[in-house]
């Protein structure tokens, strides 16, 4: 590791020495070196490793991609994608992204944010948080040279080998930490001066406190002598209490007594409360009980009632029956005669009916023949129901629409084919039932003419 170390600084010194060699080159092969330091997470299962490029400049884009052809990672092929061949980042294994497209940092960190075993590598990047190596020219020897950031790193699951942290250093600086260190030490040194000095006056207080402290256990005896006195005279008054407390248990024992007594009674007036209450509710069940029973009683009465006059209707009316079967009896006699009579009559009245509705029918079929096959389009209508309308409506000879609503209580019975064909109709149940929609503006102002002609009581039209 030493040695591949030892070989970074060498081709970084090389630059300054030859200028044959152009830093493209070399920023392309200490990509390829650095990723030989660095161990991804599961490397066993990669088969081929991917590797994204953002990045304008032709030449380093040309020089990783003969690289890739050159060389291999971890003893596997490499693939390099440049700018819009890359669809998924997270499919890569590492990206480069060069200082002309270090504004798409943030979107690429963000995307691959969890997923684990992509290395991130920038050029001059301003943004140092969110690279994992980044690689940038010393403006003193214009030597190139890389930072890491190692906790980046150990979020990518990387593993490393320590020697890339000392030769290649970290976001912050040796120098830089050790200046930091030195200043916390002083910080802590100072507030230990301060803790120590708090300490030596509060042993100055702890003294004072010590003292007053004796002062207050001599005060403290002199009190317990009072105190012992003062016990004496409770022990008096606890005597006498003692006393009071035994006449008061006497009385408590009495009036417990007598609540017990009231409770007792309490508890028995309530028992005869709800005694006279389930009495109460047995008798308002019977008086409704006995109020249905006197119902059912008036019903039987009314049905009797009902009974009897029946009874004497039908008495009255067997009496009549007789009446009326005597009667009828006469009317059948009658009516055998009266239908002997009738046959006859029917007879004759059915072969006269026969001959005048075949003579009927013949000529029906003559006028509906003419009708249906009449060269002039012939229709039967129903005014009744428009003249009626029309009366009741105060008619105004201007108003289109009452004249529209007169049309559609037109009530046609028939129409011959000629108005069928003039009107364009599949049938007659067609033009019969929608023929109001036939009309237009010229039919509905010949309507209208009709209309008021109606009204005045002309004939003739």
């Amino acid at each position: 590791m030493k040695h591949v170390i030892i070989y970074f600084l060498f081709i970084l010194n090389v630059i300054n020495l030859s200028a044959q060699i152009s830093e493209s080159t070399v920023k392309a092969g200490l990509i390829f070196r650095l990723t030989e330091s660095i161990e991804w997470p599961s490397e066993g299962s990669i088969k081929k490793f991917t590797f994204g490029v953002l990045s304008n400049d032709s030449i380093i884009i040309k020089e990783l991609k003969n690289v890739a052809t050159l060389k291999k990672v971890k003893k596997k092929n490499v693939e390099v994608l440049i700018n819009d061949e890359i669809v998924d980042y997270s499919a890569l294994q590492g990206i480069f992204i060069d200082y002309d497209h270090i504004n798409y940092l943030n979107a690429v960190a963000k995307q691959i944010s969890n997923k684990k075993g992509i290395l991130i590598v920038t050029y001059n990047s301003p943004e140092l948080l969110l690279s994992m190596i980044n690689i940038y020219k010393d403006n003193n020897d214009s030597t190139l040279r890389f930072k890491i950031n190692k906790q980046n790193l150990d979020n990518g699951g990387f593993k490393y080998k320590h020697d890339l942290l000392l030769y290649g250093g970290t976001i912050m600086d040796i120098k830089d930490l050790f200046i930091l260190t030195n200043e916390q030490l002083s910080e802590k040194t100072s507030q230990i001066d301060s803790i120590n000095k708090q300490l030596s006056s509060l042993k100055k207080e702890s003294r004072y406190y010590s003292e007053r402290i004796q002062e207050l256990s001599v005060k403290m005896q002199s009190a317990l002598q009072q105190v012992k006195e003062r016990e004496k005279e409770v022990t008096v008054l606890s005597n006498d209490i003692y006393k009071k407390d035994s006449e008061l248990l006497k009385v408590n024992k009495e009036l417990e007594t007598q609540l017990y007594h009231q409770k007792t009674l309490a508890g028995k007036l309530h028992n005869t409360l709800d005694s006279i209450s389930l009495v109460e509710k047995k008798l308002n069940q019977l008086n409704v009980l006995l109020e249905e029973k006197k119902k059912q009683v008036a019903e039987s009465r009314a049905v009797i009632n009902s009974q009897n006059v029946k009874i004497k209707k039908q008495e009255k009316g067997l009496f009549w029956l007789v009446v009326v079967g005597a009667i009828l009896l006469i009317l059948v006699t009658i009516v055998i005669i009266a239908l002997n009579i009738k046959r006859r009559l029917a007879r004759r009245l059915s072969s006269l009916v026969d001959a005048r509705t075949k003579e009927l029918y013949e000529s029906q079929q003559y006028y509906l023949g003419l009708f249906n096959d009449s060269p002039v389009a012939i229709g039967e209508f129903d005014l009744s129901a428009t003249l009626q309308y029309l009366k009741e409506k105060t008619i105004d000879f201007d108003d289109e629409q009452v004249f529209v609503e007169a049309t559609e209580k037109v009530r046609i019975i028939d129409v011959n084919n000629k108005m069928q064909e003039l009107f364009d109709a599949e049938n007659k149940d067609m033009l019969i039932n929608n023929y109001y929609k036939l009309f237009n503006n010229e039919s509905l102002k010949g309507l209208k003419m009709f209309f008021e002609k109606l009204m005045l009581g002309e004939k003739h039209f």
